[in-house]
């Protein structure tokens, strides 16, 4: 299976820049996304657990929280956030 990036984040001045592969996953259930970005936010607890000592279950639970919390804080604010013109989708 050929290795494919699917998705980069970079840390900009105005927030997140964010380019992802929206045809790396096939149509369908746009839930795969879930999967992906679940897979990632166990990266980031990990990688916090040996850098820091931190709980990996505890780190995944906090960034599911603060996760769940933003998206709500965005849709009530669509101009909240770096997503209007951040987004860049390879083809």
């Amino acid at each position: 299976m050929p290795v494919k990036e699917l998705l980069k984040l970079e840390s900009t001045e105005g927030g997140v820049s964010c380019v992802h592969a929206v045809d790396a996953v096939e149509e369908g259930d746009p839930a795969t996304w879930g999967v992906i970005l679940a897979d990632a936010i166990r990266h980031v607890a990990r990688g916090r657990s040996q850098k820091y000592g931190d709980d990996e279950w505890s780190v995944v639970n906090r960034v599911v929280q603060v996760l769940v919390d933003e998206i709500e804080l965005q849709r009530n604010d669509p101009t909240r956030g770096n997503v209007s013109g951040g987004v860049e989708v390879e083809q």
